[in-house]
């Protein structure tokens, strides 16, 4: 458990200064200005107001004291305060933590300082339940093809599930259609979405049982325009684009269904990344007049600066039949980052603080937003973390640790940076890890951190880096060497596998308690005579250790696992090739 934050000290202030003492004695500490008013006391008083006439009978004469003497007491109470406040500082040291305690300055600068406070506890399974779709807010596109993806054809693709038995003929996709293949219990989806995708994630529902809950599994995918966007770091961009939303059936006993049930235009050409409130963002009834049922809450981080947050209804409650719905929604929240954009999101896993996203930014800056609050009034917290730009962010699974998390990017030197938004914009733990390349996804896993780079290794920094000073050079556990960059990380909680995807087209499977015994490569996309061969193996492929140069079409870009239970032990990759492979890896 990490350590709390230490509490905020009332300011105190220090008590006017006596008579015969300068003003200057309010910038010295105030144990120092006590005893400076000790010292002034002793000095001598100053003389009484004259009398006309004379001074009575037995009456003392009184001595004026000169401006030299009053200047000497002066200096004197003021070498004594200067002499108690440097004796308290070699008397008392402060350690980490303790009230009092002033943290070094480090180029981590606090960008935000509004006095706004945490959103307060707030237990329920229901978000932001007053705020529903509305059917007069869901506005129908009637022309979509401006809006489509550019790659209406696919390469074609062909899977391997057994090595005794031959793959298929390759054959193309066209744009938006689906393709199952089998082999026995085993079976891999290919959903063709039009574009290089980066933006990947399952809808989270309610656990089964519950009343009025839909079996059927939903999965949002945001591509870029086309297979050939190439895009600046920083530069913002803008255009028509879509975020897809995938019925995939019920993911139970082999009823995988692929079709494309809606699409939410948008006006940012690019989506980079896409994430559902964990939970309380499914709501069947009716609770106003007009008002739609809710499948999910979901934020996505658009090309144009853009962070929305949109509340989606289910398709079925806008379409007729099984039609795709092509349909413009109004985010329920949304803020514009002026000068850069968002590369990652992530919601708070706690209950107790679901309504803040963390947002990480190409300009390397992070935030911290309350989408409860108006967004005036700006983040709860924003600063810059990494130089180079911020690649990937993840809250602590610890309820103890609600409100610390990690981030990653590029930046010289390499760091891994761990924050808590109630303590300080300066890291909480700082750690330098020995890699030749940039951090690129991070993820919390047992309570466990582990960090992938772009030179394709995989790291794990053990708990104990709890009890590790501030600033700690970390010697990782280097679990496996991929042959290419690692793009994403991906934790399931019910199997405790930790999935990775990586340049070099390999999807791996490392078990988290088990540590590096059980990394297997489990998924794998080769090019083949201008054909994808989808490879669904568990083997160790003969590159591991090298970094190995593969065609930019096979290259994986971002992994989520299903978090549903009815959808265990699904998982969704996405690449460069316009093709999403769903499976079940148990």
């Amino acid at each position: 458990m990490l350590p709390p934050p230490a509490s905020v000290q009332p300011e105190t202030v220090a008590p006017p200064p006596p008579l015969g003492v300068g003003v200057a004695l309010h910038s010295i500490s105030p144990a120092a200005a006590a005893v400076a008013v000790a010292a002034a006391s002793t000095a001598e008083p100053p003389p009484a107001k004259k009398r006309r006439g004379r001074p009575p009978k037995g009456a003392s004469p009184v001595t004026k004291p000169t401006a030299a003497a009053a200047a000497a007491a002066a200096a004197a109470a003021a070498a004594a305060a200067a002499a108690a406040e440097g004796a308290e500082k070699k008397s008392k040291y402060i350690k980490v933590g303790e009230p009092g305690y002033v943290r070094p300055k480090y180029a981590y600068v606090k960008v935000a300082d509004r006095k706004t406070k945490l959103p307060p506890p707030v237990y329920t399974d229901k978000f932001l339940d007053w705020l529903l779709p509305n059917a007069q807010a869901v506005e129908r596109v009637e022309d979509p093809v401006p809006y489509l993806p550019l790659n209406e054809v696919s390469a074609p693709l062909t899977c391997e599930m057994d090595e005794d038995v031959a793959p298929p003929k390759p054959d193309p996709l066209r744009r938006f259609d689906a393709r199952v293949w089998r082999s026995g219990d085993e079976l891999v989806a290919a959903l063709q979405v039009g574009g290089s995708a980066w933006g990947l994630a399952w809808c989270p529902l309610p656990e089964a049982g519950a009343p009025n809950v839909p079996r059927k599994q939903y999965l949002a995918i945001g591509c870029h325009p086309s297979l050939e966007s190439k895009h600046v770091v920083n530069c913002k961009t803008s255009g028509k684009g879509a975020i897809q939303l995938w019925d995939m059936g019920t993911c139970q006993q082999g009823d995988v269904k692929p079709r494309l049930a809606m699409c939410l235009a948008h006006e940012a050409d690019t989506v980079w990344d896409l994430t559902w409130l964990p939970y309380g963002g499914y709501i069947t009834a009716d609770r106003t007049k007009g008002a739609l049922p809710r499948l999910g809450v979901l934020a996505a981080a658009l090309g144009n600066g853009d962070v929305n947050v949109y509340s989606v209804p289910p398709p079925e409650s806008v379409a007729k039949g099984e039609e795709t719905v092509f349909a413009r929604i109004a985010p329920s929240w949304s803020t514009s980052l002026h000068s850069t954009y968002a590369t990652c999101l992530s919601w708070n896993p706690h209950q107790t603080y679901h309504s803040l996203l963390l947002v990480g930014c190409a300009d390397g800056s992070v935030s911290v937003w309350n989408v409860l609050e108006d967004r005036g009034l700006g983040p709860i917290l924003q600063l810059t973390s990494h130089s180079l730009g911020v690649q990937d962010v993840a809250w602590s699974p610890d309820p103890d640790e609600a409100l610390y998390f990690v981030v990653v990017g590029r930046s010289s030197p390499i760091t891994i940076n761990l924050f808590n938004t109630q303590a300080t914009s300066a890291p909480t733990w700082q750690f330098y890890p020995y890699s030749s390349g940039w951090c690129t996804g991070v993820s919390w896993a047992n309570d466990q951190l582990f960090v992938v780079s772009e030179n394709g290794s995989t790291m794990a920094v053990q708990s104990d880096f709890k009890a590790l000073p501030l600033k700690t050079v970390v010697r990782p556990t280097v679990l496996h060497q991929f042959g290419g960059s690692v793009n994403c990380l991906s934790y399931n909680t019910r199997n405790s596998k930790l999935a990775g995807c990586s340049a070099d087209g390999t999807l791996r499977m490392i078990t988290a308690h088990k540590r590096g015994n059980e990394c297997k490569s489990v998924f794998a996309l080769d090019l083949v005579d201008g054909a994808l061969h989808v490879i669904k193996q568990e083997k160790e492929r003969s590159n591991v250790g090298e970094i190995v140069l593969a065609d930019k079409l096979c290259w994986l870009n971002s992994v989520s696992w299903n978090p549903n239970h009815d959808g265990q032990p699904w998982l969704a990759v996405s690449g460069n090739a316009g093709v999403v492979f769903c499976s079940a890896f148990v």
